[in-house]
């Protein structure tokens, strides 16, 4: 079980790094053929939701089963560059089999300039990730990996994460709140999807307008990820860390929720003013209740539970009195 939640973190955390990629490519694409606009921005977003999607649907089945099948005959002494020439050469021949085989009009996506961002995009995320420390470990367990060899390293990753130390603030401390903070962005932005299909769902059988749904929400969600995380993600590390007692995944539900709360005002009052237009809409108070939802989800996965006692007390460090620390030492 535990080697399976190996595979799925490490093949998610590609999807998220290669979205991020696609959304790049896009955006350097808009700029160079229209110039800057504030739409390109928006228009780069969709693009790369409405392909990642696809791919997503289309290609993941046939993904996993090569990825996992290809890895598991690596040796420990191969570098990230096999991994690397895995996740590309997958999705080069997911294509070729759709386009030749299973449905072949899609050759003409070979044509098109997201098929050759795709194969940048999948060639490079191997290498970012493993830049990660906690990433090139999961890619050196991943190499030849057998259960026996998943659970000996597991248990050790543990023990490391729950040990107090020095409580200082490290690099992987801070990675670890990254990645916990994200998860739970992307957790809130399912909820949402599902809870949005719900309330605002007027035509349940249709397939279309499902979609536009679906790829509104994503959309939304990832304007909400690249405006809103950057000012709740110190805010929301430094609370979080002094969570102690009783009731802790309903304090962090509180904090989660009431910092997007506290953000769209700041954007509403200060920032950008226009943005009071959305307390008026149904889709606000739903992404409200999917950031209070998404704690309470995300820690009924044993990885996250552990994760996120890690970045508590009495284990962390005590985050905004060092990072307070630090701002009063810098002359």
């Amino acid at each position: 079980m535990r080697l399976v939640f190996r595979y799925i973190t490490f093949i998610v955390s590609l999807l998220l790094v290669e979205y991020v990629g696609m959304f790049l490519c896009f955006l350097v694409h808009n700029l160079i053929l229209y110039q800057f606009r504030v739409l390109l921005i928006t228009g780069a977003l969709k693009d790369a939701s409405d392909v990642n999607m696809l791919r997503l649907v289309f290609y993941w089945p046939f993904y996993i089963l090569g990825f996992v099948y290809f890895t598991k005959r690596l040796s420990k002494d191969s570098g990230v560059l096999s991994i690397m020439i895995i996740n590309c050469g997958l999705y080069l021949g997911i294509s070729m089999l759709f386009g030749f085989i299973l449905i072949p009009g899609t050759k003409e996506y070979f044509l098109q300039s997201f098929f050759y961002f795709f194969i940048i995009v999948t060639f490079l995320s191997p290498f970012i990730l493993n830049t990660i420390p906690y990433y090139k470990k999961l890619i050196a367990n991943l190499k030849g990996a057998s259960p026996s060899v998943a659970v000996d390293s597991q248990e050790e990753e543990v023990v490391y994460e729950l040990g107090v130390g020095e409580k200082k603030i490290t690099l992987f401390i801070v990675f670890k709140y990254l990645l916990f903070t994200l998860s739970l962005f992307v957790v809130g932005a399912l909820v949402f999807t599902a809870l949005a299909m719900c309330f605002f769902h007027k035509q349940p059988f249709k397939l279309q307008y499902m979609w536009d749904m679906v790829l509104f929400c994503m959309q939304f969600s990832a304007t909400k990820l690249l405006l809103y995380y950057p000012l709740q993600f110190i805010p929301l590390v430094c609370l979080m860390s002094e969570i102690v007692g009783r009731y802790r995944v309903l304090k962090l539900a509180l904090i989660n929720g009431g910092l997007y709360i506290v953000v769209s005002l700041v954007y509403a009052l200060i920032l950008k003013p226009d943005t009071r237009v959305y307390f008026s809409y149904g889709f606000y108070y739903i992404f409200i209740l999917a950031m209070f939802i998404s704690p309470v989800l995300l820690v009924r996965v044993p990885y996250f539970k552990q994760l996120a006692r890690s970045l508590e007390q009495p284990h962390a460090p005590h985050m905004f009195k060092r990072m307070l620390d630090f701002v009063l030492s810098i002359k």
